[in-house]
């Protein structure tokens, strides 16, 4: 069960419009001035508009009153689910099989990215990510160069992709003259996740 000291996020009508959510993140992006994002939304756009030059060498964390992150509406997890708690007792395959039996209203975090990726640096706070549906592959798609993520659950979704598909990221690009680039994922779990190649 979510923790009950932190605050629980659903999707909200903002999901449909990532510029303007995004257009509410505080912070400047440095280390010690991070982006704030408080919304699935300004994840979404962060995900979807992402590339090497505007997220290199930036920083990024979720907001740390944020416990849970819930990518469907609230409505619809009581409707299909009957409650949030419920939802996080089913295994990934029962998700697929329920997302995929109740498709009315169900929300889909579309992460694909026409750029290049996702290149800073982003703390989750410790934030369990759940009830995702994700037919592109990922929470990010696409990163590059030398990337970061930490502190972060994701349980309980569905994710999936035709060529690369991955929890929370499906595919790493090198970048530059030399070629460099790395992946650091520290403190991150996937449990419950049904991730399925197409």
């Amino acid at each position: 069960a979510p923790s009950s000291n932190k605050a629980v996020v659903y999707v909200e009508n903002e999901i449909n419009d990532p510029v303007g959510a995004w257009a509410k993140v505080t912070g400047e992006g440095t280390e010690a001035d991070p982006y704030v994002i408080s919304t699935i939304g300004q994840l979404r756009y962060l995900a979807q508009k992402s590339t090497y030059a505007t997220t290199n060498g930036k920083y990024y964390k979720i907001d740390p009153s944020i416990g849970t992150m819930v990518f469907q509406r609230e409505s619809y997890i009581n409707n299909v689910f009957g409650s949030l708690d419920a939802l996080l007792k089913k295994s990934g395959s029962e998700v697929k099989t329920i997302f995929t039996n109740n498709t009315t209203n169900l929300t889909q975090y579309q992460s694909g990215n026409n750029g290049d990726g996702f290149a800073g640096t982003i703390d989750f706070s410790g934030v369990t990510i759940c009830g995702m549906y994700n037919p592109n592959g990922g929470l990010f798609s696409k990163v590059i160069g030398d990337v970061t993520i930490k502190n972060l659950k994701v349980t309980n979704s569905y994710v999936k992709g035709s060529e690369n598909v991955g929890a929370i990221f499906a595919l790493s690009f090198k970048t530059g003259n030399t070629e460099t680039g790395s992946v650091t994922v520290q403190n991150c779990a996937v449990t419950d996740v049904y991730i399925e190649g197409t």
